[in-house]
C-alpha cells in the first residue's frame, strides 16, 4: 500500500461516524430531560396554554443545549478544521463537521431563546430575559 492509499484509509476510518450506545444514548436523554426542566422552569410563570404552546420550543432548545456541549467538547479537543481528501487523490483542510454544525445550532438557539422571551409578558420579559442570558453564559448545564 502507498502512502496515499495509507492516508486515505485513515482518513475513512476516522471519518466514520458511530452510533451512540445504549449507554451514550441514555446520558443523553438524561442531560435533554434535565435541560427542559430548568428551561421550563424558567417559564413556570407563562399560563397553562401558552407553556404547552412553547413546550415544543423548550424541547428544542433543551436538544440544542445538550448537542452545542458535545460540539463544544469536540472542537475544544480536535479544533475546528479537519483532514479532507477529494476524488483526485488531494488533501487538505476543512472546517469541521461539529464546526459548522456548532455555528449553524448555536445561531437557531440563540433564535429560540429570543422567541421564548418573546412568549412573556412585558413587565417579565426583561428579567426572564436576564435570567436566562445569565443561565445559558454560567455554562451549568
Amino acid at each position: 500500500m502507498n502512502e496515499d492509499e495509507i492516508i486515505s484509509n485513515s482518513i475513512l476510518e476516522n471519518s466514520q461516524k458511530e452510533k451512540l450506545t445504549e449507554e451514550q444514548l441514555e446520558e443523553k436523554k438524561k442531560k435533554i430531560k434535565k435541560q427542559q426542566n430548568k428551561f421550563k422552569n424558567l417559564f413556570k410563570q407563562l399560563d397553562k396554554d401558552t407553556l404547552e404552546l412553547v413546550q415544543n420550543l423548550i424541547n428544542e432548545l433543551a436538544f440544542m443545549s445538550v448537542t452545542l456541549e458535545d460540539n463544544r467538547k469536540h472542537i475544544e479537543e480536535y479544533g475546528v478544521k479537519e483532514l479532507y481528501m477529494n476524488g483526485k487523490g488531494q488533501f487538505g483542510y476543512k472546517e469541521s463537521v461539529e464546526s459548522k454544525n456548532y455555528n449553524v445550532m448555536i445561531k437557531n438557539y440563540a433564535n429560540i431563546v429570543k422567541q421564548l422571551v418573546d412568549f412573556l409578558p412585558k413587565e417579565e420579559k426583561k428579567g426572564a430575559g436576564e435570567d436566562l442570558l445569565k443561565f445559558i453564559a454560567s455554562g451549568n448545564r
